[in-house]
């Protein structure tokens, strides 16, 4: 949901104040994209640590459905929409680089950037097994000191739609690492976690606020501001983590969460559609003013998420069209594995 609600604020970017709710919730909810890479290190690099090669060429091969293939599809009903909204030659000659750097729609670059983390995992899971605090700070380092020279490079090489792509790694790099760190140090900080979420919460909560409301002073060097950010966002995350671990939920509603855990990334694709019909409706009826009140905000992303989760599950229930959600089973959703599934018992264990 948290992911929905970005997207249906932006409509409110570049004109509303900083300092307003709406831009100020915004920032906050921007904790779930580094959350899923956090997921994904921990399932993925934490989980590869010491792994064969063979276990890593089955995983690969695995993904190939899940994720590569409704990737493709979802780009293709995306490309469509954007090519019957604008100019076909200029959508249909980008294709290939709209399809590398995931800009097929502005929420796709995250499943490129995903695949390629899943490409360095032969290259990182021994860094993960015997020195996780080296990788994280590495990859922090990355993300503060390199973000720039790295899109600048992108921009040489690709272009804008490169650029993206890059930034989006060297961002989310960082938030991989914290995962693969707590998945091997997992007995180690949980306990801390536990205790201190809402410490950090709280903690990373407020330097967010504090950056996105300018509260910090101007003058601070693009270094600071990368830190200040950087460090928000991971105890958001821990935060987060922490929370989630210190739950106590009936098996029974744990198996409905976890069912609905599945369609998570059916819902991740489709929503954008969605939002786009939502918003031409109240053009066309000429009831886009609503976007002014307090009210309708909320409204359209609870109208847009359930949406989403009603398509999504129907897709999932039926063999022929559950893989279009990362559903890999041949007789849907009952049977299924989900995209972001651990698919071991002892990985859910871990998780």
């Amino acid at each position: 949901m948290a992911v929905v609600a970005t997207h249906v604020l932006m409509v409110y970017r570049g004109t509303a104040d900083p300092n307003v709710p709406v831009s100020l919730l915004d920032a906050l909810l921007h904790f779930a994209v580094p959350t899923f890479y956090f997921v994904s290190g921990a399932l993925v690099w934490g989980r590869y640590a010491g792994r064969t090669a063979s276990d890593y060429g089955q995983f690969l091969r695995s993904r190939t459905l899940t994720i590569l293939a409704p990737y493709v599809v979802w780009s293709a009903l995306y490309l469509s929409l954007a090519g019957a909204r604008g100019d076909w030659t200029y959508w249909l000659a980008r294709t290939p680089m709209l399809l590398l750097t995931g800009k097929s729609w502005y929420h796709l670059y995250f499943i490129p950037v995903l695949i390629f983390f899943y490409l360095l995992t032969p290259l990182v899971a021994p860094i993960v097994r015997r020195r996780p605090e080296l990788l994280l700070g590495v990859a922090y380092a990355i993300r503060i000191l390199l973000a720039a020279p790295v899109s600048s490079l992108a921009d040489r090489v690709g272009g804008p739609l490169l650029v993206t792509f890059a930034v989006s790694a060297t961002t989310h790099l960082s938030n991989m690492a914290l995962g693969a760190w707590f998945a091997v140090r997992k007995d180690r900080v949980l306990p801390w976690l536990q205790r201190g979420w809402l410490v950090l919460l709280g903690a990373g909560g407020a330097l967010l606020l504090a950056n996105t409301a300018s509260v910090l002073p101007d003058a601070l060097p693009s270094v600071l501001d990368g830190v200040t950010v950087s460090v928000a966002m991971g105890l958001l995350v821990l935060g987060m983590v922490g929370f989630a671990f210190s739950l106590r939920a009936s098996a029974d509603v744990a198996e409905k969460v976890a069912r609905a855990g599945t369609l998570a990334f059916g819902v991740y694709f489709m929503h954008p559609a969605l939002l786009l019909a939502w918003r031409s409706v109240l053009d066309a009826t000429g009831t886009s003013g609503l976007w002014d009140s307090t009210w309708f905000p909320v409204l359209s992303i609870l109208a847009v998420t359930l949406g989403s989760f009603a398509i999504s599950s129907a897709l999932a229930n039926l063999p022929a069209t559950s893989w279009l959600v990362g559903i890999k089973s041949r007789h849907g959703m009952k049977t299924a594995t989900p995209a972001t599934s651990s698919e071991t018992t002892e990985t859910r264990r871990a998780a």
